[in-house]
């Protein structure tokens, strides 16, 4: 895990080519690929989907809060079984859902998320001291544990599971990233 502090133009590229390169991956796969279960524990590519989507959507509340000095609306998420418990409650609203609107909501998310990284002051982004609403972390590690530091974290998963049998298309460009999406109409708002 990353330790020294980063300027906030190197938090920024890091994080973009992060995603990027995880995009990369995502657009090598087809839908029966991203919808079998199995890849880490019982979830599908689309589950992890929701996952990363539901932890941008968290990191963007607590800087969200955190900055405007208001509390937190969501329960605080500092245990393991804190994380286990919004692991299992991401896990059973998204189940269901169609891997359009998982894809729709994952690029949102990130839109989101990122619009406001960006608006955050280089000296509050450098600033090495723990913030409590930051989950007891500098505010850059909090960003950086829910976007490059955890595609990294899933796509090695996916890799790994694709190593057991689960190929890409290999119809599929594999030197492209993911094409953007049309926005979610449903999403308003952070969750």
């Amino acid at each position: 895990m990353a330790t020294k502090t980063p300027t906030k133009v190197n938090l920024l590229k890091t994080i973009y080519a992060g995603r990027a390169q995880f995009e990369t991956l995502l657009n090598r796969l087809t839908e029966a690929q991203m919808t079998t279960p199995g890849v880490h524990g019982e979830w599908s590519v689309k589950d992890i989907l929701a996952h990363l989507t539901a932890w941008e959507r968290v990191t963007l509340e607590r800087l969200n809060a955190g900055l405007s000095g208001r509390p937190l609306k969501l329960k605080p998420i500092k245990t393991d079984e804190d994380v286990e418990w919004m692991n299992e409650k991401v896990y059973a609203i998204n189940q269901e859902r169609p891997l359009g609107d998982i894809m729709d909501d994952f690029h949102t998310s990130f839109k989101r998320l990122m619009a406001r990284v960006e608006e955050i002051g280089k000296k509050v982004l450098e600033k090495p001291v723990v913030m409590e609403w930051a989950g007891d972390r500098p505010v850059w590690l909090l960003i950086a544990d829910n976007t490059y530091l955890h595609y990294e974290e899933h796509q090695d998963a996916i890799e790994k599971w694709l190593a057991r049998g689960m190929t890409p298309d290999p119809k599929k460009d594999e030197g492209e990233g993911m094409k953007d999406l049309p926005m979610s109409t449903s999403e308003e708002g952070e969750k």
